[in-house]
């Protein structure tokens, strides 16, 4: 029997992070319709209020206060970032765990995690003049703290850029902070981290590469410009190479941008996370890197041979064809 659940989403921004799961549609037996936008959201909000159906209130709003009600799923970030307020509600779910171990809540953190669920798929390759395509923002008003630990320890960084996603240079060190502190040292870091790579990137391959973010202007010298529309980042992200660094947020393989670029039909490679075998399994080596000349020799043999870019696509294809099965067993525990 079909049940039927809402998904209550306010706000665009958060409509385009949700990616194609922001769209009605049946996960196992149950049927999710989607009440996502400013006008949209008001219906299924008055409907909800009839508690015919359980719900999935995007940042608790409108707040879910029990489970037998649904869930309040927030979007970006951990358990730290519950307001203090709904932190006592025992069905709090959120799209990433905190890379120490450490939670807001009593319990540990609560997480549902969406998969890309591709519905477009491109055969033909070859005779495209392929780019990097790099999106995101940058913030570079970072706290002392954080300069002085990447002074100490730049150079391990480098030689393995997912080290810092393991923490065991962290742990290894006599800094001691909260856990608020420690959250903003990790994002800092990963901060550093993305300049260094860009940089590199941009100076190996400076004809091939679009880089969105108006913030990278002062950093690389160059102009560029920030795209607000979802309909032209996933223009961009079709047919070519899409540089993806992880969330700023936390240590995840999949989180919004990285789906965007998967159901986008982009060729995705990732800095290796923390989940980076688990989602990616035996192809793990194929869309990961943690180091530079990893990372150049996997952009030049995406570029210049159209083979290795049409397996690349269709690999990921192939490993995330089961994501309705993925999300329908999760949400089966989740809405029980």
């Amino acid at each position: 029997m079909i049940r039927i659940v809402l998904l209550l989403c306010r706000t665009r921004y958060r409509k385009q992070a949700l990616n194609n799961f922001s769209r009605t549609s049946i996960y196992g037996n149950i049927l999710i319709l989607s009440f996502c936008g400013p006008f949209l959201f008001l219906f299924g909000k008055l409907i909800s209020k009839f508690n015919i159906f359980k719900s999935i209130s995007i940042d608790a709003n409108p707040a879910i206060k029990s489970s037998a009600k649904g869930i309040n799923f927030w979007f970006g970030g951990t358990s730290l970032k519950i307001p203090q307020q709904f932190l006592k509600l025992d069905n709090n779910y959120v799209n990433m765990k905190n890379n120490f171990g450490l939670s807001n809540t009593q319990n540990q953190d609560r997480v549902f995690q969406l998969y890309p669920l591709i519905n477009r798929k491109d055969n033909k390759y070859e005779g495209i003049n392929r780019k990097i395509v790099f999106v995101s923002s940058i913030r570079t008003n970072l706290d002392k703290t954080t300069y002085d630990f990447w002074n100490e320890n730049k150079n391990k960084f480098l030689q393995n850029m997912s080290l810092f996603n393991s923490m065991k240079n962290f742990e290894q060190s006599n800094i001691k902070l909260n856990k608020n502190q420690k959250f903003r040292l990790f994002r800092e870091i990963q901060t550093l981290i993305r300049i260094e790579i860009v940089k590199k990137i941009y100076s190996e391959f400076k004809n091939k590469m679009i880089i969105i973010g108006s913030s990278w202007n002062e950093i690389l010298k160059i102009e560029t410009e920030d795209i607000f529309f979802k309909k032209k980042r996933e223009k961009l992200y079709k047919n070519n190479i899409c540089l993806d660094l992880g969330s700023n947020c936390g240590s995840l393989s999949l989180y919004p941008r990285s789906i965007e670029i998967l159901e986008n039909n982009g060729a995705l490679i990732q800095l290796e996370q923390q989940d980076s075998d688990v989602i990616y399994k035996k192809n793990n080596n194929d869309f990961t890197f943690n180091n530079f000349e990893n990372l150049i020799n996997k952009i030049n043999q995406l570029l210049k041979n159209d083979i290795c870019f049409s397996n690349h696509i269709n690999k990921q294809n192939i490993l995330f064809l089961d994501s309705k099965k993925k999300i329908a067993d999760q949400l089966e525990t989740i809405l029980n």
